[in-house]
């Protein structure tokens, strides 16, 4: 990455990390009470589902995980929480990690009800980009994310689980993938604005 690409991208995350914080104030301020927090996307919104599939992208090992009380990896792409991690602490939905999807020790309906995340580092937009990294496309995402509506469905009804969904937010975050795999293909690294 190049001086100006880096630039960029220090540029833009000093715009979206605001954006983000304001966007959690404003649903705080407007006193909005909501039912479940569900999030897709990539890396940086995946809590460790690249931890249950078969692909290199994947952060359960040292230096990740070092800002943790136990300092144990979790497979966030971070030393410590996600961005999402941080929403849905100040939601009210009594959670402080979202926990991921895949998580075979997932087997609590609450803590499906009060949010999940399907994210899968390495996923984007473009469908190409999850085939050459092996990872979870964002159809298959929302595949799950209608199996994770079926199971709480099973345990608490369909008119309960349809006014859930309709009350809970979410939260997509990918196409950095995109960008970066297209740039790779293309040979090409400038931009243009």
């Amino acid at each position: 990455m190049g001086t100006c690409d880096t630039h960029l991208f220090l540029s833009l995350m000093q715009i979206f990390i605001p954006c983000l914080l304001c966007i959690v104030a404003k649903v705080g301020a407007l006193n909005v009470t909501i039912s479940g927090f569900y999030v897709f996307g990539d890396s940086t919104v995946d809590p460790g589902n690249n931890n249950y599939i078969k692909t290199p992208f994947k952060s359960n090992f040292p230096p990740y995980g070092l800002d943790f009380s136990n300092q144990v990896p979790t497979g966030r792409f971070t030393n410590g929480k996600l961005a999402t991690d941080y929403i849905v602490s100040y939601t009210g939905l009594k959670k402080e990690l979202l926990p991921p999807y895949l998580d075979p020790s997932l087997t609590n309906i609450e803590e499906l009800m009060t949010g999940v995340s399907f994210a899968s580092a390495g996923s984007g937009f473009d469908p190409l980009t999850p085939t050459i990294t092996n990872v979870i496309p964002i159809e298959k995402q929302l595949e799950y994310f209608r199996e994770c509506k079926k199971r709480m469905e099973d345990v608490v009804g369909k008119q309960r689980i349809e006014d859930h969904v309709k009350k809970a937010a979410y939260f997509i975050s990918a196409g950095t993938n995109d960008f970066v795999l297209n740039l790779k293909r293309d040979g090409n690294a400038s931009f243009s604005m």
